[in-house]
């Protein structure tokens, strides 16, 4: 018997088949990251897991899972005639509860695969939920779906705030786990120091604000480097913004790293401009380090894990003026960097990985006690206990009878991208090449 299997049971905790969706493990993403962490707890803890991806069968993961993770290979496309399929794929697994993480509408496929099933249902938000509703999702949609799930994960308590009031006492709030936590690092040594971001080359982290203020202060400190790690689409436009700014060699777009630990560790400042974020790992992670972070204050989630002034700085305009000016601080005073990285990696103790995950195997569990009378089950048949939730229910009925369950009814020429995986792919890849071209117009 496995050493942690013999741990769940000496606690009294069941031993149980949980269904986790992992999305595009061909990814390197914050969902990614966290699905793999939590499929290999849990399967490490005793639990049968399976992992849902709509990745291509054969696809190479770029995070590890425990060897015994059951990897289910899935349609994603929220249209009718597929959902029949996921839903025999489900069953298959004989589930007792099911872990959907999203900060779009993907929770809704879920929904409606479901349906008839008596299968209980984690809704795990994995963004801010101002964003999810102003820009990725709807609000409308978003607290009907709330209103059928048996438990909501949030990654801040701030976030409660958002939820419905009829589902505020299924909520459950867990930070991400630190997957790295040193017992010591060595800072760079000799004249030279860096400032360190990490994470994907995105539009939502506006490196192109960190560039610009690098470029403010690089001729008052020329020791000082900016390393850059991560790939993403903006990779061209910040490279030509490098060489526009003439940063040559003082400026790197380093790549993807295997080994991020390093990077922390021969860093002096780390940096993270972006515009909002759900629950930064790499701002953990670096604390974990004895790294001071710097950020912007307006910032969702970011700055609940900096405490300015003690654990960091924030800049309190989004622009790379109040950006350098906070850079400047920290360059400039190496005590000031040395005390607020003390107190970084004691504020990130709080994310140990046992304790996290301790969570989560008691919210999967409380969860798994609603098999058989859920609240999509209750929702279905229009067994609503309040005006409130009546009206949520009834938004829920109608978003399952759409022609396809991720689109409103008028987005035909999405339906048919959806309908159609191979045509979404090549778009996708067209995509990607007009931006490109793009980026390297004069």
């Amino acid at each position: 018997m496995k050493r942690d299997q013999m741990r769940s049971q000496s606690t009294g905790q069941k031993i149980m088949n949980i269904l986790i969706d992992g999305h595009d493990i061909t990814l390197v993403g914050g969902i990614e990251r966290f699905t793999a962490n939590l499929t290999t707890a849990m399967t490490q803890r005793g639990h049968k897991v399976f992992l849902f991806t709509y990745a291509p069968e054969g696809s190479r993961h770029q995070f590890f899972f425990d060897p015994d993770v059951h990897l289910v290979h899935y349609l994603f496309t929220g249209d009718p005639a597929h959902i029949p399929a996921l839903r025999q794929q489900i069953l298959a697994c004989r589930p007792d509860v099911l872990v959907s993480p999203a900060s779009f509408n993907n929770h809704l496929l879920w929904c409606a695969a479901l349906a008839g099933t008596g299968i209980p249902w984690v809704y795990s938000e994995r963004s801010d939920p101002w964003i999810i509703e102003q820009e990725r999702w709807d609000s409308a949609e978003r607290a009907a779906t709330l209103s059928v799930a048996d438990s909501t994960h949030l990654l801040l308590p701030s976030f409660v705030e958002t939820m419905p009031h009829a589902a505020r006492d299924r909520v459950r709030v867990i930070p991400n786990p630190l997957a790295l936590v040193p017992e010591r690092t060595c800072k760079s040594v000799g004249d030279t120091k860096a400032v360190l971001s990490l994470g994907r080359l995105d539009a939502v982290k506006q490196l192109h604000i960190l560039i610009d203020a690098f470029a403010l202060l690089c001729g008052d400190f020329p020791q000082w480097r900016l390393e850059i790690w991560g790939e993403g689409e903006e990779r061209t436009c910040l490279q030509r913004l490098i060489e526009r700014e003439r940063l040559w060699g003082r400026t790197n777009l380093r790549g993807l790293t295997s080994t991020p630990e390093q990077q922390y560790a021969v860093a002096d400042i780390f940096c993270l401009p972006s515009r909002y974020e759900g629950f930064p790992n790499t701002v953990i992670e670096a604390q974990a380090h004895g790294l001071p972070v710097v950020g912007f204050a307006g910032c969702a989630a970011l700055n609940k894990l900096v405490r300015h002034g003690e654990t960091g700085l924030l800049a309190p305009e989004m622009t790379a003026e109040s950006l350098a000016s906070s850079l400047r601080t920290l360059m400039s005073d190496a005590d000031l960097r040395r005390k607020m990285g003390e107190n970084a990696r004691v504020a990130a103790s709080a994310y140990a990985p046992e304790r996290i995950f301790d969570a989560w195997e008691a919210l999967l569990a409380d969860t798994a006690a609603c098999k058989g009378h859920t609240r999509l089950q209750e929702c279905l048949a229009g067994q609503a206990q309040s005006p409130e939730l009546d009206r949520q229910y009834a938004v829920m009925r109608t978003l399952l009878r759409r022609k396809n369950v991720l689109l409103k009814d008028g987005q035909w020429l999405r339906r048919l991208v959806r309908r159609y995986p191979p045509l979404r792919k090549k778009l996708q890849s067209a995509k990607r090449s007009l931006a490109l071209l793009k980026g390297k117009k004069p």
